[in-house]
């Protein structure tokens, strides 16, 4: 691998760690804001995270481009990992050691980003919850009644100004 290809592949690895450790900050905080309810900085966190995705987005195009220059140079790899591996050298096996760090590290992402999605989903859900308790003034919506044979519907104020 020439000495620019593998600077290339140092930088991607460099700015995916980088992101990585922001994504990470920014969870936390995201927890913490979900934890206490602060729709405020929800909102704020949630613009960061979009503009962090599109950062790693341009990370993705550059390790796409940095591994197409390899194939070019007969070396073949659909990973920065698998580039990596076929060059013999120190500094080859150094960066494969980042590259499987930041694996296990996006792997501690995914279940942390699962996570917040459940807990907003179940926020979410009880927000749902407490909204028809105060639209139904404390009394079950009809919609949940077992038996609903047992309730007696008229007509509406439209059909019965028709008739």
């Amino acid at each position: 691998m020439s000495g620019e290809l593998l600077h290339e592949v140092r930088a991607v690895v460099a700015d995916f760690e980088s992101a990585q450790a922001e994504l990470q900050r920014l969870y936390g905080r995201k927890r913490t804001a979900l934890v206490e309810a602060r729709a405020a900085e929800l909102i704020e966190l949630a613009q960061a995270e979009a503009a962090l995705a599109e950062r790693c987005r341009g990370i993705f195009a550059r390790r796409a481009r940095v591994l197409s220059r390899a194939a070019t140079q007969g070396i073949c790899g659909d990973t920065l990992a698998a580039v990596t591996g076929q060059v013999a050298g120190p500094e080859a096996r150094e960066l494969g050691d980042r590259i499987e760090t930041s694996r296990r590290r996006s792997e501690l992402l995914r279940r942390e980003h699962w996570a917040l999605w459940i807990i907003a989903q179940r926020a979410s859900r009880h927000h749902v919850e407490l909204i028809e308790l105060v639209a139904e003034h404390g009394r079950r919506s009809p919609v949940y009644e077992q038996d609903r044979a047992a309730r007696h519907v008229a007509g509406g104020a439209i059909l019965d100004a028709s008739a």
